[in-house]
C-alpha cells in the first residue's frame, strides 16, 4: 500500500512507531498531487517546497512526538485565511489577495504539526458558481460545490484530511458525490475566525476524510473546549449526549422532496432501512418531514440571500461585471428583504432549533436522510433541490455524511446522520456502530 492510500490515524500510528517519517508521508502525497491533480483540478495553489522542508524539521524535532497532527499533509479550502499562499475565495477579484495570517483553526492544526499542502478550489465566494474541479470517478460529472476541491483532494488520495465549509449543502453534496466522509459539526464548535463570512447564523466549518476514525480524531483535536466557551462546555462537555447502552432510536426521514427523488435513490434508502431493521438494539421508524420544518428551506434561502447582499455589497456595487449571474441574483433577492424581515427570520430560525431539539429529545437519538438526490449529475453547474441538507444547516445540527450507495452510472452517493445541536459525539458513535455492523466501510482512494 502506498502511503497516500493510508488514513490519517494509520499515518500517525506508523510515524509514532518510527516505521515512516514525516518526509516520507509528504513526498508520497506530493507525488500523488503531481500525478493526478492535472486532471482533477482540486487545488488552487500548492506549497510543496515549504511543506517538504517543514517535514524534515519535524522529523528532527525531539518534541514533535506529542503533536496531534505531526507531519500530516492537509488541504485547506481557499476561503480560509492562510499565512502563506493566496486566499482567492474563488473570485477573480481576489486573485492577488494574501491574508497574511492563518484562520484560527488552521493556526491550531499547524501548531499541532499539520502541513498545508495547498489551497483547494472553491466556488465563487463559497456560494454556488463552481470552480473547474471535476469528479474523480467521472470527469464529466460535478464533484459538488462549494467544497468540491477539498472533497476531491481526499477522495483521490492527495491528502488524508481537508477543510471545507457548509452554509447550504457545501459539505454534504461533495462528500456524497465523491464517496467519502464529510462532517459538519454543530454550528460554532469549530472556530470561524479568519474564514470568509457569508452568513452569521449559517456558516459552519467542516472536514473531509476517508473513514470515521479519522473524523473522530480530527473533531476531538480541533473543536473548541473548556469553560471559556460556555455553550459548548455545558452542552458537549458536561451534558454529553452519550448513551448508557448501545441502543439507538432512529428516524429515517422521507424528506418533503422525496416524491421527486430518483427511483434508484429511493430504493437505496429503503435498502438501508432493511439493513438496520435487522439489528436488535436499533429502533427504526420511517417518518415524513415534521410539519414544523415546512418553511425551513424558505427561511434558509432568505437569511442566506440577505446576508450575501450585506457582505458582498461593495463587490456588487463596484465590480458587478466580474460576478457570476447566480450570486448577483441572490444579492438582488437579498436586497428586497428589509432589516425587520431579516430579524424576524433569525427569530424563526431560533424557534425552529428549539422545536427540533424538543422533538428529538422526546422521540429520537439520530435522524437519517439521503445526503444528495442521488449520484453526481453531469456538468459542473447543477441545481439539486432533492435533499434536505439546507434544513439541517439552518438548525445548526451536527451532520455526518457517510458513503454507502452507487447510482446507475456506478457513481457513489451517501446518506447523512443528523443529531440535535451539541450531540456530535452521539452522531459519531452511531456511525461507529454502523461500521461495526458492517453497514458502512472505509472509503478507498479513487483509482485515477
Amino acid at each position: 500500500m502506498e502511503l497516500y492510500e493510508k488514513t490519517l490515524v494509520e499515518l500517525m500510528r506508523d510515524m509514532s512507531n518510527k516505521k515512516i517519517t514525516s518526509e516520507d508521508v509528504v513526498i508520497s502525497h506530493i507525488s500523488r498531487c503531481k500525478n493526478v491533480d492535472g486532471a482533477l483540478k482540486a487545488f488552487e495553489e500548492y506549497d510543496f517546497e515549504y511543506v517538504l522542508n517543514e517535514a524534515k524539521k519535524i522529523d528532527k524535532d525531539c518534541y514533535a512526538y506529542s503533536m496531534k497532527f505531526k507531519g500530516i499533509p492537509i488541504g485547506v479550502k481557499d476561503c480560509y485565511n492562510t499565512e502563506r499562499m493566496h486566499t482567492r475565495r474563488g473570485s477573480e477579484l481576489y486573485k492577488n489577495y494574501t491574508a497574511g495570517n492563518d484562520a484560527r483553526i488552521i493556526r491550531k492544526v499547524r501548531d499541532e504539526g499539520a502541513l498545508i499542502l495547498g489551497k483547494t478550489k472553491t466556488a465563487e465566494f463559497s456560494v454556488h458558481h463552481p470552480a473547474d474541479t471535476v469528479n474523480p470517478y467521472d470527469k464529466k460529472h460535478t464533484p459538488g460545490t462549494s467544497s468540491g476541491g477539498s472533497a476531491v483532494a481526499v477522495a483521490s488520495g492527495m491528502v488524508p484530511l481537508s477543510f471545507g465549509t457548509q452554509t447550504a449543502a457545501s459539505t454534504s453534496k461533495p462528500a456524497s458525490y465523491c464517496g467519502i466522509y464529510g462532517f459538519k459539526p454543530t454550528f460554532g464548535v469549530f472556530p470561524r475566525t479568519g474564514v470568509l463570512k457569508t452568513s452569521d447564523t449559517l456558516d459552519t466549518l467542516s472536514i473531509f476524510a476517508r473513514n470515521i476514525e479519522d473524523m473522530e480524531y480530527a473533531f476531538e483535536n480541533l473543536r473548541l473546549k473548556g469553560e471559556d466557551y460556555p455553550y459548548i462546555y455545558n452542552n458537549m462537555d458536561i451534558k454529553k449526549y452519550k448513551k448508557s447502552d448501545d441502543s439507538f432510536k432512529v428516524a429515517l426521514i422521507m424528506s418533503d422532496a422525496f416524491k421527486g427523488k430518483h427511483e434508484y435513490a429511493k430504493k437505496a434508502l429503503m435498502s438501508l432501512k432493511d439493513e438496520l431493521e435487522g439489528v436488535n438494539d436499533l429502533k427504526i421508524e420511517i417518518i415524513n418531514m415534521p410539519d414544523f420544518l415546512s418553511r425551513a428551506r424558505d427561511i434558509h434561502s432568505k437569511i442566506y440571500n440577505k446576508s450575501l447582499s450585506y457582505y458582498f455589497k461593495n463587490e456588487y456595487k463596484t465590480h458587478s461585471d466580474k460576478l457570476s449571474v447566480s450570486i448577483k441574483n441572490m444579492i438582488n433577492d437579498g436586497n428586497k428583504i428589509s432589516l425587520n424581515e431579516y430579524l424576524a427570520l433569525l427569530n424563526e430560525q431560533k424557534m425552529l432549533v428549539k422545536k427540533f431539539d424538543s422533538w428529538m429529545s422526546e422521540n429520537y437519538d439520530v435522524v437519517l436522510t439521503l445526503a444528495s438526490g442521488g449520484e453526481a449529475p453531469k456538468g459542473l453547474v447543477f441545481a439539486d433541490k432533492l435533499d434536505s441538507t439546507l434544513i439541517w444547516t439552518l438548525l445548526g445540527a451536527p451532520t455526518l455524511i457517510v458513503p454507502k450507495f452507487k447510482g446507475p452510472n456506478n457513481l457513489p452517493f451517501g446518506f447523512q446522520i443528523i443529531g440535535v445541536k451539541y450531540s456530535d459525539y452521539m452522531v459519531i458513535e452511531f456511525a461507529k456502530k454502523l461500521k461495526q455492523l458492517g453497514v458502512i466501510v472505509d472509503s478507498l482512494v479513487v483509482d485515477i
